[in-house]
C-alpha cells in the first residue's frame, strides 16, 4: 500500500512539472524592423560573394615596352650626310643650296636629301627640292640703284621679272636620285658634287626632273 501511495506521488510531481508554463520573450521588433533586418543581412551575403569572386580575378602585371632606340641620322650640314654615305647609313636633312643660273639671277633651292640603302648591297642618294625662290644678285640690284631707282623701284622691277620667268627654270618639286655600288662611292661623289666639283659625265646612275 505504502509503495503504490509513494508510486503516486512520484506522477503527481512529475505531472506538475511538466505543466510548468515558461514566459515567452516579448521583444519590440516591428515588421518593418524584420524586413529591414532580412534585406541587410541578404546584402550581407551578396557582398561577401562578390567580394569572393574578386579575388578570384588575376590581375595582369602591365608590361611595359621600352622603345628602340632609332637609327635613323638627322644632319644638319653635308659633312654628316657624307659621313653617314661611307657605311650606307640611313640619314636625311634640309639643306638651302644658292647658285647663279645667270649673272643676274640667283636661285635658292632648299633641298631635302637622304641617304638609304638600295637593292643589291648598293647604296642611294635621293634629293627633292621642296621650295625655289628666285632673286636678282646683289650686284645687279645694286646697279639698278645706281641709276637712280629707289629701293621699292628695285623690288617691283625684280617681281615683274620673275612674274614671266619660265616655270621650267623653277626647280620645286624636281628630283634626283643616284645609286652606287657602295658607300664610299657615294660618299665621294656627294663630296665632290656638294663642292660643285661634279662633271655631268660623273653623273651616271643619277636620274630625275632634276637633271632635266
Amino acid at each position: 500500500m505504502k509503495k503504490i501511495i509513494l508510486i503516486a506521488s512520484v506522477f503527481l510531481i512529475v505531472g506538475m512539472g511538466c505543466n510548468t508554463n515558461v514566459p515567452e520573450e516579448k521583444t519590440d521588433d516591428t515588421l518593418e524592423d524584420r524586413v529591414n533586418r532580412v534585406i541587410e543581412q541578404k546584402e550581407e551575403r551578396e557582398k561577401s560573394e562578390v567580394e569572393k569572386t574578386v579575388e578570384k580575378i588575376a590581375i595582369p602585371t602591365p608590361v611595359v615596352q621600352t622603345p628602340v632606340a632609332s637609327s635613323h641620322i638627322t644632319c644638319r650640314d653635308s659633312n654628316c650626310l657624307i659621313e653617314a654615305a661611307k657605311d650606307c647609313s640611313s640619314a636625311s636633312g634640309t639643306f638651302i643650296s644658292s647658285s647663279g643660273i645667270f649673272d643676274t639671277v640667283k636661285s635658292n633651292e632648299t633641298q631635302l636629301q637622304e641617304i638609304k640603302k638600295a637593292i643589291g648591297g648598293k647604296c642611294a642618294f635621293r634629293l627633292e627640292v621642296t621650295e625655289n625662290t628666285l632673286e636678282w644678285v646683289e650686284e645687279y640690284r645694286q646697279a639698278q640703284k645706281e641709276q637712280g631707282l629707289s629701293e621699292e623701284e628695285v623690288n617691283n622691277l625684280e617681281k615683274e621679272f620673275f612674274a614671266d620667268w619660265p616655270q621650267d627654270l623653277n626647280f620645286k618639286g624636281k628630283e634626283m636620285a643616284c645609286i652606287k655600288d657602295s658607300g664610299a662611292e657615294l660618299a665621294d661623289f656627294l663630296r665632290r658634287y656638294i663642292n660643285g666639283d661634279i662633271r655631268p659625265s660623273e653623273k651616271t646612275g643619277c636620274t630625275g626632273s632634276y637633271l632635266d
